[in-house]
């Protein structure tokens, strides 16, 4: 995640961009995560990719309320099961 963000802000892009490649990139990175939690524990891999992903947007959702004071919207609700999907087909 820290390889794309690097990558995003080196280009000069349109503030509308960051919006859907955030989530993509909270997504490829809530299925790594479930990927190698599942990979350490050897069992339960679907459920530990959902906790990965819960867990990831959770940060993200917590650092946007203090960076950029956002309000639980529907685009928030539409990454949450997006980040918990892509856990849970990386845990598988």
């Amino acid at each position: 995640m820290l390889l794309f963000a690097a990558a995003l802000s080196s280009f000069p892009l349109p503030l509308s961009v960051f919006a859907p490649a955030g989530l993509i990139i909270g997504s490829l990175g809530s299925m790594a995560a479930g990927f190698f939690c599942s990979l350490m524990s050897r069992e339960k891999g679907f459920f530990y990719g959902i906790l990965c992903g819960m867990l990831l947007f959770i940060i993200l959702f917590i650092v946007s309320l203090l960076v950029w004071r956002q309000k639980l919207e529907f685009y928030a609700l539409v990454k949450l099961l997006t980040m918990l999907l892509s856990g849970a087909i990386g845990g598988i």
